[in-house]
């Protein structure tokens, strides 16, 4: 502007003022995304620090929101077969949550999932014992949030169990609970810990697959 005022030439100044926005705009897109998409999170909510969310294969317990970026602490990964924290951090552009799905394991709203741990029997065993031995386990492993939270939707997140077949050797029982995203892979643990004892006691009730039927 000031350089059209001293040469007289408003055409020329318009002209430079677009190419230098042209080039400017160009150059900040990915910011520009970036801090739009941390205006869109901050008013939408998608995911808040301590949620565990997936998002583009990556997943992760978020650890900080920028006006730029966010940064999760890695569950999983490439170095582990369960859900516990690999400790890598992994940081990602905000826009990428405009183009692509979120999902979000433990929202504000309904802090728990669904999980299961499937058991091999044979077709002999009692079914009935087997279906009464998993829910004992998963019921008494309900701790004091889930039993807060099971009193007003008891019947929606009430854990079952259900039988499938998968060989023509042996079935599954398997048994389907609520849990926190986070304590997935102990709480898998807590409930094997209580069911197989009980289940090994009664020989009689339940037979396991045994070397090549397995």
């Amino acid at each position: 502007v000031a350089a059209s005022f001293l040469f007289q030439n408003l055409y020329a100044a318009a002209v430079s003022f677009g190419l230098i926005s042209l080039i400017l705009g160009f150059a900040l897109q990915a910011p520009i995304a970036s801090f739009i998409a941390w205006i869109y999170l901050v008013f939408r909510r998608s995911y808040l620090v301590g949620d565990r969310i997936q998002i583009k294969g990556f997943r992760g317990d978020v650890v900080s929101i920028s006006y730029l970026d966010t940064s999760i602490l890695e569950c999983s990964g490439d170095y582990l077969g369960n859900d516990r924290r690999s400790g890598r951090i992994i940081r990602f552009p905000n826009s990428l949550v405009l183009r692509e799905e979120i999902i979000n394991y433990s929202g504000p709203e309904i802090p728990f999932i669904w999980n299961e741990i499937p058991i091999q029997v044979a077709y002999t065993s009692d079914l009935k014992f087997v279906e009464e031995c998993l829910l004992e386990a998963a019921i008494r492993d309900f701790n004091e949030r889930y039993t807060e939270f099971a009193i007003r939707n008891f019947e929606k997140w009430e854990p079952a169990v259900y039988f499938r077949i998968n060989s023509f050797a042996w079935m599954e029982a398997v048994v389907s609970y609520p849990v926190e995203p986070m304590d997935t892979t102990e709480r898998r643990n807590r409930i094997l810990r209580y069911a197989l004892p009980s289940l090994n006691e009664s020989p009689d009730k339940v037979q396991f697959p045994e070397g090549a039927l397995r």
